[in-house]
């Protein structure tokens, strides 16, 4: 009888941020320039394998604990050179005309998450992203931070394209899982 040793893999990232970003988009016009719309990241706990939360004291005296679910950064981001979203992209991601018109710029916003990071010591060497796939962080970031004359952070160097990893549990045969199918099967990194 063959015995399988089990090997415990131990990720070199005290965290994982996930990324999903919604851009502009028009169907079927695969020249248009993507701008970021909505910068959205969720903090995974690569020890505890959960999404990160954070407990407060709220009295010293009591001894009571708030345990906050939410170390999560979610912002909306007003396009510059098509800031008029089209009926597809507004139908699509589910983000209103409103809703862009009355945000930041991506410059804002990116300095909104660098403060975030830093409020919840997140250190740079210590965490990688996770895109759905490369072009997430290869060519939407990278578009995006040229739009703003800023070179691409090295920050963002650090990620894992999740399609990609995901081709691999699954041997090649992860294609068209849902969202919900890859949050469920988080597990078996």
């Amino acid at each position: 009888m063959q015995q399988h040793h089990v090997v415990s893999y131990m990720c070199p990232y005290d965290n994982l941020l996930v990324l999903n970003l919604a851009t502009t988009c028009e169907e079927r016009n695969f020249d248009y320039p993507l701008e970021i719309i909505q910068f959205s990241i969720v903090v995974i706990d690569t020890r505890t394998k959960t999404i990160m939360s954070l407990s407060l004291n709220i009295n010293r005296n009591q001894n009571l604990d708030y345990q906050r679910e939410d170390v999560k950064f979610d912002r909306y981001v007003r396009p510059v050179v098509n800031p008029m979203l089209s009926d597809y992209c507004k139908s699509y991601t589910g983000i209103s005309q409103a809703t862009v018109d009355n945000a930041d710029t991506f410059s804002k916003v990116f300095d909104q998450f660098c403060a975030w990071l830093q409020e919840h010591d997140f250190q740079e060497t210590r965490y990688a992203f996770v895109a759905l796939n490369r072009q997430d962080l290869w060519l939407v970031a990278q578009y995006q931070f040229l739009l703003v004359k800023q070179p691409l952070p090295a920050m963002c160097r650090q990620w894992v394209d999740l399609n990609a990893s995901m081709n691999k549990v699954y041997q090649g045969q992860f294609n068209s899982r849902t969202k919900e199918d890859i949050i469920q099967n988080m597990s078996d990194f």
